[in-house]
């Protein structure tokens, strides 16, 4: 079943891990009764170092890191198009040692853009996390709760119905 959701979505990254060759998931690990999942869980971790000739102040590398934990619990509606879980994701991301974080390097070398964009140095933080019910045969979507990480100009807590054909 495909997922509503942008560029950077928990049921995307999860969607993604799956497609992936030679992927092992939970649900090898687990049997399970049906054959929807009831738990998909995934993480990642990346690490960006950038360095330039010369900057304004003599600060002029960045290291940092960004560690990823997602998943979906299906609580409700197994084994049917209908199923309502709870959606989610917790992220670190810090610089390393007494490097830059790569979003605070641009600023260094007088560029107005940004470099490194996601790997900041704000630490722990809860991502989006969610309900989302489908109806209808899965033909209609609900997702409320956070959908933005922290950063993001953007209430906290909206609801969205997406109707499919």
């Amino acid at each position: 079943m495909p997922f509503p959701s942008g560029m950077t979505s928990v049921g995307l990254d999860l969607q993604e891990a799956a497609e992936a060759e030679g992927a092992l998931g939970l649900d090898d690990l687990i049997p399970a009764a049906a054959d929807t999942p009831i738990l998909d869980l995934n993480a990642d971790y990346a690490v960006l170092f950038q360095e330039a000739d010369a900057s304004l102040s003599g600060e002029s590398s960045a290291l940092g890191v960004v560690f990823r934990v997602y998943g979906r619990w299906i609580v409700s509606g197994r084994g049917t198009n209908d199923t309502g879980s709870i959606v989610g994701k917790i992220e670190h991301r810090h610089g390393i040692g007494s490097y830059l974080a790569p979003t605070d390097l641009a600023q260094q070398l007088g560029c107005l853009g940004i470099t490194g964009t996601g790997f900041t140095d704000v630490g722990i933080f809860l991502g989006p996390l969610f309900w989302k019910q489908y109806f209808n045969d899965a033909h209609a979507v609900v997702v409320v709760g956070r959908l933005n990480p922290p950063s993001a100009q953007a209430m906290d807590v909206v609801a969205r119905i997406t109707a499919r054909s």
